[in-house]
């Protein structure tokens, strides 16, 4: 629930933090976790404070992740974000919450007027978005997983990411795993994952009665991604691919809720929000995700052309990675019930025949695949 904050409190805070007398300070909006106010100095700067109640080790990893994130954008790209200026995710001191001090930006949200923009100044918005998103593949890591300060908040590194499974329809679990060296290490330890969710399942979701109908199923299916484990462990998925770059993400970018712009002039950007799920990953995971600027394929052609100039083979490395992205897919939705299992099986098996046509057997990869093979058959 949101924190409950004396105003006071909360004033002098911000006047020590900024260095500068508070002139106003009001309300701007609150959700389950965190109320907001916003800020304006003597000398005119406006900014906005996020108060927390208490938070969770998830939330507070991805809050920390947000932060460095913010914080290495700043000074590395030109992407309007809101610059952070102070920060404390403890509860016991100061206000007695956890806060966040940062600009505020005002502005209006790109979806609540992108229906009615004319085609060319949609035009005009997707490029520049693609401008801004190009900025991220100037710089590459070493490591793929989520940003974070080492602890002298001097310096940036990467560390685990949030990966959610499900346990069955109504449940999920999250593991915090990464950072990996390359893709094969990534699919290897998000295969393990699986592995320990469908142990999870077997001992309290389903009786342990091996003669029990749905205890069958569960262990067919576990033997499947433990096959599927093999072949990833084997090298036989990511054999021949490009070397790994890694790049910061933003899964969002272009979505039409994390852009703000200007109201007096609806085709200049102010603002890109929602950074609380970037990470650094490989350029074959760099896809908008759905509701984007770019759901248009004239302007996804433009995104695109852009980033090309950048990354030249960006074309081609999502191209690539299609089956990656698959495979993904299909290890982050393992069916909780066997009605829903026909759909992933199938989406497996199209994997499967694609890896397998010029994989005689005979090595150890190959064979791991065909074992594969024949439990789908």
């Amino acid at each position: 629930m949101p924190p409950s904050v004396e105003l006071e409190k909360l004033k002098h805070l911000i006047e020590v933090e900024l260095s500068t007398p508070c002139l106003e300070l009001a309300f701007l909006k609150n959700d389950e976790l965190q109320t907001s106010y916003r800020i304006v100095t003597v000398d005119g700067r406006e900014f906005q404070v996020r108060c927390y109640g208490e938070i969770g080790e998830t939330e507070k990893r991805k809050l920390e992740s947000e932060i460095a994130t913010l914080r290495w954008l700043f000074p590395n790209t030109t992407i309007p974000v809101a610059e952070i200026h102070e920060w404390d995710l403890t509860t016991t001191k100061n206000i007695g919450c956890a806060y966040i001090i940062q600009r505020h930006i005002p502005g209006i949200s790109l979806d609540s007027v992108w229906d009615s923009l004319e085609p060319h100044v949609k035009e005009k918005v997707a490029r520049k978005i693609a401008t801004y998103e190009s900025q991220l593949f100037s710089r590459t890591f070493k490591r793929f997983g989520s940003l974070y300060h080492d602890q002298n908040k001097r310096k940036f590194v990467v560390g685990p990411m949030e990966v959610t499974l499900p346990v069955d329809t109504d449940h999920t679990v999250t593991s915090w795993v990464g950072p990996w060296k390359d893709t094969k290490s990534y699919l290897e330890e998000l295969c393990q994952a699986v592995l320990e969710v469908q142990e999870k399942k077997r001992g309290e979701v389903l009786p342990l009665d091996s003669e029990d109908p749905k205890t069958i199923w569960l262990d067919n299916q576990t033997d499947i991604i433990r096959a599927l484990h093999a072949v990833i462990e084997a090298g036989k998925v990511t054999a021949g691919m490009s070397p790994d770059l890694f790049y910061l993400s933003h899964p969002d970018f272009g979505n039409l809720a994390s852009v703000i712009v200007d109201p007096d002039d609806r085709s200049k950007i102010v603002g890109v929000n929602r950074w609380e799920d970037a990470r650094i990953m490989p350029l074959w995971k760099v896809v908008p995700s759905s509701m984007t600027v770019f759901d248009n394929p004239q302007l996804r052609k433009i995104r695109i052309e852009v980033i090309s100039k950048i990354v030249p083979k960006i074309g081609h490395a999502l191209d690539e990675g299609g089956a990656l992205r698959a495979l993904e897919w299909i290890l982050m939705n393992v069916p909780a019930s066997e009605k829903s299992q026909e759909i992933w099986l199938q989406r497996l098996r199209v994997l499967v025949r694609g890896w397998i046509k010029d994989a005689p057997k005979g090595t150890p990869e190959n064979d791991a695949l065909h074992r594969l093979h024949n439990l789908l058959s």
